[in-house]
């Protein structure tokens, strides 16, 4: 854990010694790909579409997969606010939603039983992200924990393993298709 803090602040550092002290030109639609990774992840891939509803309010709903047999689809709400006294183009955001996926069952030996299970839970969302000036391009890295309350087809031996993930970190490059007017 704590050499996963160290990157994310030495990112944060990085990244703030680019960032501009103008106003953030905030965006009001972004489209982009999304990767996520981490020790409790099954290293999903998937697109994420982002609307802004007010400068500091952000709904996303984001489609992920490992293109395999693992899907999931969650949708977030975000509060975003700019750092103070670095410049408005970096930025942090927190936020919670709800998520909903599906993956095969594996039986005591690992193999595949063909049953499907579903599942339902709460997300999470901390992370932060850069909108760059001269591209209509935004750039994010984040934690996402996952809460799953509600099973179809449980196994009692997956309990614990499966309830609560919390080694989540997701990079989103997102295409700005709607700037936000003024």
């Amino acid at each position: 854990m704590r050499k996963f803090v160290l990157v994310v602040l030495l990112w944060m550092s990085a990244i703030s010694v680019f960032a501009q002290r103008d106003n953030q030109k905030w965006y009001l639609n972004g489209f982009g790909a999304r990767v996520e990774f981490g020790a409790s992840s099954n290293q999903l891939m998937g697109f994420e579409y982002d609307h802004f509803f007010r400068t500091k309010f952000d709904m996303s709903a984001l489609v992920i997969s490992n293109f395999d047999n693992i899907y999931q689809g969650c949708v977030i709400g975000k509060y975003v606010a700019s750092y103070p006294n670095i410049g408005s183009r970096l930025r942090w955001y927190a936020g919670g939603g709800l998520l909903v996926g599906g993956k095969p069952m594996y039986d005591l030996n690992g193999e595949k039983t063909g049953t499907k299970q579903i599942y339902v839970g709460l997300t999470g969302a901390l992370g932060t992200g850069y909108s760059f000036k001269k591209a209509p391009l935004n750039a994010t890295i984040e934690w996402r924990p996952d809460l799953n309350f509600i099973y179809t087809h449980f196994q009692k031996n997956n309990a614990n393993n499966e309830r609560l993930q919390t080694a989540i970190v997701a990079a989103t490059l997102r295409f700005i298709t709607r700037n936000k007017l003024n």
